[in-house]
Formats: structure tokens, C-alpha cells, sequence
């Protein structure tokens, strides 16, 4: 969308008036269907019934899930449902559960009982518990829960004041915005809490479970949205690790600070490339000053998960087909410096093909620098270090793209790291 919009102010010398134009596109965000539409993957005991999605039955011991298989940004989500707990002796509850898309697949399924089908899993969960455990506040609270083990949540918090959850049905809204979740049940907010271990990308998913005592567990209405569908980061599952990059507790490492290694990581489902947006973290130090890393978009039709170009120089991208962004700290011939930023069209050895650089950044060797890259809806691409855009070029990217990580050294090195990553639309 076009606008243009007027600024006055008066600064006491009398007003001025300000033009200011500018063009943008208009927000986007994306709804994910209710579970009776399809395409949730159903375990453990969970089903359809009717307009319902049924997580257990009042049944003993039971756990079922439902999951929605593709990951979405968690900053930004909205959830609606309505809760139907009752039917049995009165055990144990159900959960609205964020799932960590790099640590968990599509067929998730929690522990029995208090564990409420979501215990044992990573991620966040937003429960309604029916039965006192050991350690929880009553046999009738919510919580948003960051773990657990056995038959026990964690709980970030809790509150009791809420109507009888076995008692006929129950509209509940589910708010993220960043961090922050905020939980409502018939039209009261009950809890709002912050959370640091909630990922950037999840996996939705809704969780039940029974013990010794029973309940039907179910849930309708289900509406969700959502900023964007999400590529899930680096993590053990579904990432390929080529040459000598690893995970490492939180960071992606590329490569260690030792002389001519190169590694790549690479996500093994392709994604469009109109209009994506990857953020990281990237931190370039610990060794004498060489190579680089870079963000990898791949031709999906021509690249495979364990594609893994040249080194030094090379960034491990050289010989490999699509579009990267490097940051670059050894000045190899043709380069314009010896820490810059560029968008490079491919290469061969230790020399890449620029479409753009830049050198007016900060020290990428001097702690970590937040990156951002985004493919605009033109075909630009632009990426920003620290909040400031450094490069603005037209690029043609493949329809379809691998997304990765490389990073490569020569006789000099350093450690190559990223964290943080999120990559959505």
C-alpha cells in the first residue's frame, strides 16, 4: 500500500510542515485449519468425533495429540478453542502446547496421567488440569507450563481462579506477542506471563491425558492465525550437519576455530523464497581472523541437504547454486575489504561472485552482530546488521530454496556461530 502523511510541529519559531511518503506492504498473516478440516497428524488415542477433536476418552491411561505438521511463528499468534472436559471420574486435563519444531516431529506424544499428553515433550504448553498431582495448586487450575517429568508440570505460573473446568464448555484465547503469553477463559483473562524458553517457531499442538481416573478430553471451534508459516532452526531434527558444523546447546557452530575446515547446515524441506525473512545472531571470533560464514538459499532443484561447497575464501557456499549472504573477514583477491558484508551469486574455490557488498558495518569480529535478510515481494534483497540496512539489491533467486548455514577457514580461523535464528514470511 501507498500513503503519504504530514507531520506539523511547532518548536516555538513558529510550524513547520513536513511531506513524508513512503510505500509498504500491507501486513499478512496466515490461519491454520481446525482439526476437522485434516491435515493434524492424530497419535496416541486422540480422534474426530463429530465437530470435536477428541484427545482422550474416558478411558484409563490414556495420552493422545494432535498436531498441526507445519511449524508457525509463535511472536504474533492468536487462539481460540472452546474446552470440553467431563464424562468420566474426573482426571486429568488437556493442553494447548507450543512445540519446539527443532526438537520434535509431527507424531509428538506426551506422558499419561498428570503428564497430560505433553510432559516429556520441548516446548510450552498452555494446560487446564482437572486433578491435584503433587505440586500443583488444585484439582481445577490453568497454568503455562515450561516442562515436567512423569506425572508433574512445570508451571512458569498458575491460577485456581477459574469456573469449574468440568463443567460444561469453556471458551478459551490464547495471545503471544514476543515472548508474552496471555491466557483467557470465558472471556477473562486469567494469566499473563513471560516466558524465555518459548521458541521463535512452534509446532501447535493440543494434548490430553488420563490415569487411574478418567475423562473425555476434547476441543472445537479451534481458530488460529499466525504472522507467518516458519522454517524451523537449527536443531537435531530436520537439519542435515555437513563437514564440520554441529550443533552446540544453542548455537549452531560451523566451524571450530582450527585451519581449513568448512561446514554447512542445511534444512532438508525446501521453501518458496518469495518473500522471506530469516533473522540470526552471528557471532566471527576465537581464532586469527579468517574466513567468514554465510546464509545459505540454495536451488532446491539443484542442491541437495548435504551440499557443502568450497573453503577458505570460499565460505563453504563456492561451487554451489543460489544466492548467499556473507559476512566476510579476510580480504581475498577482489574483495573490498577485510570485514564486509555481501550478497554473493555463486563462485568458484576460495572466490565468490558478488551481486552487492558492503563495507560499512561494525567489526564483524567484535561480539555478535543481529543480521536480518529479507526477499520482498519485488525481488530485492535486503539485509540489515544491527538494525541498519547495508544492502539493497536486486537478486533471482530459485523458485524454491534449500535454506543453510556455511562457514569455512583457510590457514587462518576463527569460530563461526549462529543463534537465535528465525526464518518465517
Amino acid at each position: 500500500m501507498t500513503a503519504a502523511y504530514e507531520l506539523t510541529s511547532d518548536d516555538g519559531t513558529g510550524p513547520h510542515n513536513e511531506a513524508l511518503t513512503g510505500t509498504g506492504i500491507a501486513g499478512t498473516t496466515v490461519t491454520v485449519p481446525t482439526p476437522g478440516a485434516g491435515g493434524w497428524k492424530l497419535n496416541g488415542s486422540a480422534r474426530i468425533s463429530g465437530n470435536d477433536l477428541q484427545l482422550t476418552q474416558a478411558s484409563a491411561s490414556q495420552r493422545g495429540s494432535a498436531v498441526w505438521p507445519v511449524p508457525v511463528l509463535t511472536d504474533g499468534l492468536k487462539a481460540s478453542f472452546t474446552t470440553v472436559i467431563g464424562g468420566g471420574s474426573g482426571a486429568d486435563g488437556l493442553t494447548f502446547s507450543l512445540l519446539d519444531p527443532a526438537r520434535t516431529t509431527p507424531s509428538a506424544l506426551g506422558g499419561v496421567g498428570g503428564g497430560l499428553g505433553y510432559v516429556g515433550l520441548p516446548g510450552v504448553a498452555v494446560a487446564f488440569d482437572t486433578f491435584k498431582n503433587p505440586g500443583d495448586p488444585s484439582a481445577n487450575f490453568v497454568g503455562i507450563a515450561t516442562g515436567g517429568s512423569g506425572s508433574a508440570l512445570t508451571y512458569a505460573s498458575t491460577t485456581s481462579s477459574v469456573p469449574n473446568l468440568r463443567s460444561g464448555t469453556h471458551t478459551v484465547s490464547v495471545a503471544v506477542a514476543g515472548k508474552t503469553l496471555t491466557l483467557s477463559v470465558d472471556g477473562t483473562q486469567r494469566l499473563r506471563t513471560t516466558v524465555a524458553s518459548l521458541p521463535p517457531a512452534a509446532l501447535l499442538a493440543f494434548t490430553g491425558g488420563t490415569g487411574g481416573i478418567t475423562d473425555i478430553h476434547a476441543v472445537r471451534g479451534a481458530s488460529i492465525t499466525a504472522a507467518s508459516y516458519a522454517v524451523p532452526p537449527p536443531g537435531p531434527k530436520g537439519w542435515t550437519y555437513n563437514g564440520s558444523a554441529a550443533p552446540s546447546g544453542t548455537s549452531l557452530v560451523l566451524t571450530p576455530a582450527q585451519p581449513y575446515l568448512k561446514g554447512s547446515a542445511i534444512r532438508a524441506t525446501a521453501v518458496p523464497s518469495a518473500r522471506l525473512r530469516a533473522r540470526f545472531t552471528a557471532t566471527l571470533s576465537g581464532g586469527t581472523g579468517a574466513d567468514g560464514l554465510a546464509l545459505m538459499l540454495l536451488d532446491a532443484t539443484r542442491a541437495t541437504p548435504t551440499a557443502l561447497g568450497g573453503g577458505g575464501g570460499g565460505l563453504g557456499f563456492s561451487g554451489l547454486t543460489g544466492v548467499a549472504v556473507a559476512l566476510d573477514t579476510y580480504r581475498n583477491a577482489g574483495e573490498p575489504s577485510s570485514n564486509f558484508v555481501g550478497v554473493a551469486t555463486g563462485g568458484t574455490g576460495t572466490t565468490l561472485r558478488y551481486a552487492a557488498t558492503s563495507t560499512a558495518v561494525p567489526a564483524l569480529r567484535t561480539g555478535s552482530h543481529v543480521v536480518d535478510v529479507d526477499v520482498t515481494a519485488a525481488g530485492r534483497l535486503i539485509v540489515l546488521v544491527d538494525g541498519t540496512r547495508v544492502i539493497d539489491v536486486a537478486v533471482t533467486l530459485p523458485r524454491n530454496v534449500l535454506v543453510g548455514f556455511s562457514a569455512a577457514t583457510g590457514g587462518l580461523t576463527d569460530r563461526h556461530a549462529v543463534t537465535g535464528v528465525r526464518i518465517g514470511y
